[in-house]
């Protein structure tokens, strides 16, 4: 939901200050087959904070590369070909399946 951090990088989050989403209630409301996350922080404080009881089904956890241009380990166009995998998901027969939520992208908290 929010945390306060200096600046932008993911690295200067404030673990103490962070207010997680009720994520019990909007996956109860709306069940999903694929979460994806921003970046590697995004997915590890999903992981630390959400309890995988709260899911029906469990959903496959997708970690994308963070678009940050911060995280420069990757080119622009590396990035984009991995973020496109959400869309080869959301126009997949798999995805058309279910009448459930297609998928989630998960950032980091806002910023305070």
């Amino acid at each position: 939901k929010s945390c306060e951090r200096e600046g932008s990088l993911d690295g200067r989050i404030k673990s103490d200050s962070l207010i997680i989403n009720d994520f019990s209630w909007f996956f109860s409301e709306h069940p999903v087959g694929i979460i994806y996350f921003n970046g590697q922080k995004a997915a590890m404080l999903f992981r630390r904070h959400v309890d995988p009881a709260i899911f029906q089904h469990q959903p496959q956890l997708v970690t994308l590369p963070s678009t940050s241009p911060a995280h420069a380990a990757l080119s622009r166009q590396k990035k984009l070909e991995r973020w496109l995998e959400v869309r080869t998901y959301l126009i997949s027969e798999q995805a058309m399946r279910t009448d459930a939520l297609k998928a989630v992208i998960i950032p980091i908290g806002a910023q305070k």
